[in-house]
């Protein structure tokens, strides 16, 4: 005999509500870098290849997600709040702030960053 029934996993009885917009792509890079440097710290996992096994990406790009890490404190709470992002709207190039992580000086880290974004980026 054989019994059938179907099982709602839906906890809400809300309907979830459609944001307006994404999260740009360099937020959501630069809160990855915190988690995997949350992993490192607690020894969840014990290396930045660990982390790539896990996430199916390369030792390479887990290192330059976590590179971000390098960047100046102000620079990485401007990208953590930055503003949802509408369809087509361009985002802070992920690889321009990878390579103003690459500066150590935090001052100069700023005067890049403002430099070279739009007036509703710069701190």
């Amino acid at each position: 005999m054989r019994i059938s029934t179907k099982i709602d996993f839906e906890f809400s009885t809300q309907k979830k509500q459609k944001l307006p917009g994404r999260v740009p792509v360099i937020s959501r890079m630069m809160a990855l870098a915190h988690f995997y440097d949350h992993l490192l710290r607690s020894g969840t996992v014990d290396s930045v290849s660990a982390i790539g096994r896990l996430e199916g990406v390369t030792q390479q790009r887990i290192s330059q997600i976590m590179s971000l890490l390098l960047l100046a404190p102000k620079i990485q709470e401007a990208l953590l709040i930055l503003p949802l992002q509408q369809r087509g709207n361009k985002s802070l190039p992920t690889e321009r702030m990878i390579q103003i992580a690459k500066e150590m000086d935090f001052d100069v880290q700023l005067n890049l960053y403002n430099g070279g974004f739009s007036s509703s980026t710069k701190i």
